[in-house]
């Protein structure tokens, strides 16, 4: 008698929308998991713009991010990837892939995201923090109104974009610390954390 045949359900598709690629904390972080996604079994893709969002670039230093990245293919020489790297123009409809979920992180892409059709996923956005002072306020408090589901990286977080914002944050998902990278090492300092 031949053994049951195990169906294994395919991965979501998941894309994951970043602002840049440069060397930042939530950058790594959403790096990070773009890795372990992939390592459960998703599908999964980075994007990122060939064109830098403003944040606080003058348009000479937009220009010079421009021309930098327009050397290079698109990489990530300060993390092994192990998913789809993709460097579009813009974060339009025109050069997003199809996909299950997209994942949006920093309000300028949460404009982008925002406008793009179902087709290239649920939207899902990444809250680390209200950036206030990154860019325009109005814009930046816009992205609270917009039709997200959102996940915070802490309770205080949620707890204080629902405090000013009235938004609703659907989850929580604190970050972890990788033991491999991090660890004590030495004798304790009473005076550092």
């Amino acid at each position: 008698m031949a053994a049951p045949v195990r169906t294994q359900r395919a991965g979501v598709t998941i894309t994951i929308v970043l602002p840049f690629i440069n060397l930042t904390g939530g950058i790594r972080v959403l790096l990070d998991y773009a890795n372990w996604l992939h390592d459960a079994g998703h599908r999964v893709t980075v994007v990122y713009p060939q064109w830098p969002y403003q944040f606080q670039y003058t348009r000479q230093q937009q220009w010079v991010e421009f021309k930098k990245h327009s050397r290079h293919s698109a990489s990530v020489s300060w993390l092994p990837l192990r998913c789809e790297l993709l460097r579009v123009p813009l974060v339009r409809s025109i050069f997003m892939p199809k996909a299950e979920l997209v994942i949006a992180a920093g309000w300028p892409v949460a404009h982008d995201v925002s406008r793009l059709p179902a087709s290239r996923g649920r939207k899902v956005l990444i809250v680390f923090h209200h950036e206030s002072g990154t860019g325009p306020e109005n814009k930046i408090v816009a992205i609270y109104r917009m039709p997200y589901y959102r996940i915070a990286f802490s309770n205080f977080v949620r707890d204080t974009i629902t405090a000013m914002f009235h938004c609703h944050i659907h989850d929580v998902v604190p970050n972890g610390v990788d033991t491999k990278l991090f660890y004590p090492d030495g004798t304790p300092n009473p005076r550092s954390v």
